[in-house]
């Protein structure tokens, strides 16, 4: 963000890909019983995705006639200390606490809300604790109501492309008119503990 605002870059390009169809991780997955079904809500979506946005300065952006579809205002990251391979508490939740704060802190301090969170949630217990914990103490920077919106709980997991998703997401659905807030936070996170979020603005 700050080589596209100072003109060092012209574009960058993000993306990411992701991808639990390999036959031998399913059929370990499965036989451990950490397959999603009804009767196993705590368990594992396989899921496998791609996404790619460019980012470009708003100027550039209309200059090249291609109006911007979102403002990426922040982005930020923490480490969670809690895995599914330890005995650490998922309520800690301090690395997602931290990247949600980092993106919105000048937001509550400008008095505004995000009404909109689009997350990588599926219906594992320690990820959905964790994040009920983080939306307890970032309490301020929500509206009232706001919506949840876990594209992982329809499509699988989507791993290292949750936060293009969500930003994907946000972009079209302020483009189409479809979506619910006019700030929204993405956030999403690895099985080894990082987490990271993004503040977008409808532009």
């Amino acid at each position: 963000l700050a080589a596209l605002a100072a003109r060092r870059l012209d574009a960058v390009v993000l993306g990411a890909v992701h991808s639990d169809y390999e036959p031998t991780w399913i059929e370990r997955l499965s036989a451990d019983r950490q397959i999603f079904k009804p009767d196993n809500l705590d368990s594992f979506i396989p899921g496998e995705l791609g996404v790619f946005l460019v980012l470009v300065a708003a100027d550039l952006a209309r200059r090249l006639g291609r109006p911007p579809m979102a403002a990426v205002v922040a982005s930020a990251a923490g480490i969670e200390a809690a895995t599914a391979d330890n005995d650490r508490s998922s309520y800690e939740a301090l690395g997602l606490t931290q990247a949600v704060r980092g993106v919105t802190g000048e937001m509550i301090e400008a008095g505004t809300t995000a009404g909109w969170a689009i997350t990588d949630l599926t219906f594992e217990h320690h990820r959905v604790h964790e994040w009920q914990a983080m939306l307890v103490r970032t309490r301020k920077a929500w509206s009232e109501p706001y919506v949840v919106d876990s594209p992982a709980q329809r499509l699988g997991q989507t791993g290292a492309a949750a936060i293009p998703l969500g930003m994907a997401l946000a972009a079209v659905g302020w483009r189409h008119g479809s979506a619910p807030a006019p700030v929204a936070v993405v956030h999403g996170s690895s099985g080894g503990g990082d987490r990271g979020a993004v503040l977008l603005a409808r532009p």
